[in-house]
């Protein structure tokens, strides 16, 4: 009887509500001031030896332990599951092999909790979408106001390196995109994040943007499981003519970074083939050439490195459930272009080296369980079978248009 109650009194108090609802309100200033550095994750932090991004995840989760779940949202289940066995599995790798660097933890551990805590609504969803789009923006201005200052004709900042903030970019401005309504801030931020990635200059993230177009512009009526067969297929053709075009034109001056590229790789082979079932532990990030320090340049041996073909397997089968759980979303509203937020660090990983493990991953897999799980909008007072619609161009589509694209 007094589960009932407070039941009752929690509807009436705390009603559910679903997606264009739960959108339209406004977010926590704390997680949205904390997402703007999340975002700019390049600063380094004074005095710290980390940077700006790793320090405001800590206040995020502590603040995010003190709250409540959204109510209605679905569990997370399976999910949930491989995130904390990818989280557990990275600290044994270290047991393992001696090699437990504590930034590096640290780092795991927030990861893993910003993705946890986005996907029950401790972390507001909101607030963090418009604190990455004000970041977006902050970055992008800082980028060209630097522009060529490390990378002669390209650009760097708070973001990354042009590669790294290439994958900022496109990963965080997908997850933006697919979350805010409003079209004037959705026009403006998707300008500045589209201006940023022209001036990264980077092949690897124009590539990634034309996977995600191409993925966002298909019909909602095609089957995921096509949709993913069609991507794969077109991704090879591009690639093999990108492979032979890779210095000519506008990137010919790219011969020196991909010679150095190709000496790097056979290094980072071997690392990653002396203990290929659990790795060598967190922190294995570089490899020695020639006296120098260079990081890896592919996040799928990175995984490796770090975790063996253990965390290499967690990882991907962690974006697999939630891509096909972002598939079938209980609120029956598909979100193309978070999806293709969840495609794009697939592409950026080939030729950078922390993607998996970095915090744009873990905001779009928390997102996208988010969105996943969130109840249908007024459901005691929808028709029967009545899908409705959020007003955002292009991103999101019904499954009862093509029950068949859910898998």
């Amino acid at each position: 009887m007094r589960g009932a109650t407070s039941a009752a009194w929690a509807d009436l108090t705390e009603p559910v509500v679903g997606l264009p609802a739960r959108l339209s309100r406004s977010g926590r200033i704390p997680d949205f001031l904390l997402f703007v550095c999340i975002t700019n994750n390049d600063f380094e932090f004074p005095g710290l030896g980390t940077t700006i991004g790793e320090v405001a995840a800590i206040p995020l989760v502590l603040l995010s332990l003190a709250r409540r779940a959204e109510r209605g949202w679905s569990r997370i289940g399976a999910p949930a599951l491989l995130v904390t066995a990818l989280g557990g599995w990275f600290l044994l790798s270290g047991v393992i092999n001696h090699q437990i660097p504590p930034f590096r933890i640290g780092h795991m551990v927030l990861y893993c909790a910003v993705i946890l805590f986005m996907a029950c609504g401790r972390i507001d969803v909101v607030a963090a979408a418009s604190g990455i789009g004000v970041g977006l923006v902050i970055g992008t201005v800082y980028g060209y106001a630097t522009f060529g200052s490390d990378y002669p004709g390209r650009m760097t900042g708070s973001l990354g390196d042009p590669n790294g903030a290439g994958y900022v970019l496109i990963t965080l401005g997908l997850v933006y995109l697919g979350l805010e309504t409003r079209r004037g801030r959705r026009l403006v931020v998707g300008l500045a994040t589209a201006v940023g990635i022209v001036g990264t200059f980077s092949r690897t993230t124009f590539l990634a943007a034309g996977m995600a177009a191409l993925w966002i512009l298909m019909p909602p009526r095609v089957p995921v499981a096509v949709k993913g067969s069609i991507t794969a297929v077109l991704f090879t053709q591009v690639t093999t003519v990108a492979e032979s075009m890779k210095n000519q034109g506008v990137f010919a001056d790219r011969q020196g970074s991909d010679n150095l590229r190709e000496l790097i790789y056979p290094l980072e082979q071997q690392i990653v083939s002396s203990n290929p079932l659990t790795g060598h532990g967190p922190g294995t990030l570089t490899i020695q050439l020639e006296q120098q320090s260079f990081f890896f340049h592919s996040s799928y041996l990175l995984l490796r490195a770090e975790g063996g073909w253990i965390l290499f397997t967690l990882m991907l089968a962690t974006m697999l459930v939630v891509a096909l759980r972002l598939a079938r979303p209980a609120s029956g509203i598909r979100n193309k272009v978070l999806e293709a937020a969840l495609l794009v660090p697939l592409i950026c990983a080939l030729n950078l080296g922390n993607v998996f493990l970095d915090f744009p991953v873990a905001v779009a897999l928390g997102a996208a369980l988010w969105w996943a799980g969130a109840p249908r909008d007024g459901q005691a007072d929808d028709p029967p079978g009545r899908t409705r619609q959020i007003p955002a161009p292009t991103s999101l589509v019904p499954v009862s248009q093509g029950r068949r694209a859910a898998v």
